[in-house]
């Protein structure tokens, strides 16, 4: 198992350190095994402790998100269509004229791969309609970008801009997540 294992980013790979964690538990299990007259309490305690290790190291590998799991999945591959089957498809639109009106642009991928990405420029974008499955207890939201230019208010994902949420680059080229929440206790809102 460690051995064996890669450390990197893609699918099937561990993050990196975690071999270095497993075979540290690995190292502090064998020296209790190797030990005179260790008692059982220790031998179970270093079990237990190696066990965990393992468990904490598989579930370092690096996974897809399981299809099922998924509210909606743009691939951006030639269009707005959502692979997740869930049928929340977006449809491209040129940006406010403030923005310079342009439309999004197929562009090549990570990969270079021809036409499997696009370059939103101008304030290009792609409008998928409202659903409430965009508005969840959890969310996670993930993305490849590539960066050209950075200023205030990049968004990137947004539900109705602010009054929901939004995952965007500041000017700082930093990513800045904001949501918009009724609070528990019925006092309020919240950000």
């Amino acid at each position: 198992m460690h051995d064996d294992a890669i450390e990197g980013t893609l699918p099937g790979e561990f993050l990196a350190g975690s071999k270095a964690d497993l075979q540290t538990a690995i190292d502090l299990a064998t020296g209790v095994r190797n030990t005179n007259c260790v008692t059982q309490a220790q031998l179970d305690a270093a079990t237990i402790a190696l066990e965990e290790a393992i468990i904490t190291f598989e579930n370092q590998k690096i996974t897809d998100v399981a299809p099922g799991a998924l509210v909606a999945h743009w691939l951006f591959n030639g269009g707005g269509t959502d692979a997740s089957g869930n049928g929340h498809d977006g449809t491209a639109h040129a940006g406010h004229v403030n923005w310079g009106g342009g439309m999004p642009e197929l562009a090549a991928d990570r990969h270079g791969n021809a036409d499997h990405c696009y370059k939103f420029v101008d304030g290009g974008n792609f409008v998928v309609t409202n659903n409430p499955a965009f508005v969840p207890g959890e969310l996670t939201i993930s993305v490849w970008m590539k960066l050209y230019e950075t200023w205030a208010h990049s968004y990137f994902f947004s539900n109705d801009i602010w009054n929901t949420y939004k995952f965007q680059v500041q000017d700082l080229n930093k990513p800045f997540f904001t949501a918009h929440f009724n609070k528990d206790d019925g006092s309020g809102e919240g950000w």
